[in-house]
């Protein structure tokens, strides 16, 4: 029987003194994608894509959830995820109010933080989301390119 290796991480912090601490791999170190959270706007929601967009889109999810999230973060904004920075935004905001009061009004929101995230569906369009750790809330599938500019 083969023994199974455990996978360490390195991380230092930077005091007076360099501090070194061996971080054990978790499991979740994976993206899951929820749906909670989409937009009740029909522009922006799942029930607006035809089939060929929902098939890319499937095959974007299932493609972003089998890598490793440290892979996916090192991907290119084309094929992984892209962080949009609220501030850098025209108008420091999207274009249309996308987050339902649920989220915005509960600690998921906290964790998130103001900025999104968005991967890319090709010239299919793009998805809006938030990240908490490993969970991708979706909220908005742009498919007019029109929610944001920067």
């Amino acid at each position: 029987m083969a023994k199974k290796k455990s996978s360490l991480k390195l991380r230092t912090t930077e005091t007076d003194n360099t501090k070194v601490t061996l971080v054990q791999e978790r499991p979740n170190d994976y993206f899951s994608f929820n749906w909670s959270f989409i937009t009740s706007s029909k522009k922006y929601a799942f029930e607006n894509l035809d089939n060929l967009k929902l098939t890319i889109l499937i095959k974007k999810i299932h493609l972003l959830s089998q890598n490793k999230k440290v892979e996916v973060l090192s991907l290119s904004k084309k094929n992984g995820l892209e962080q949009i920075k609220v501030r850098n935004l025209k108008h420091n905001r999207l274009k249309h109010d996308i987050v339902p009061e649920e989220f915005k009004n509960g600690e998921r929101a906290k964790r998130c933080g103001e900025d999104y995230w968005v991967f890319r569906l090709g010239a299919d369009g793009r998805v809006i989301a938030k990240i908490d750790d490993n969970i991708v809330y979706i909220m908005a599938i742009d498919t007019t390119f029109d929610l944001y500019d920067h």
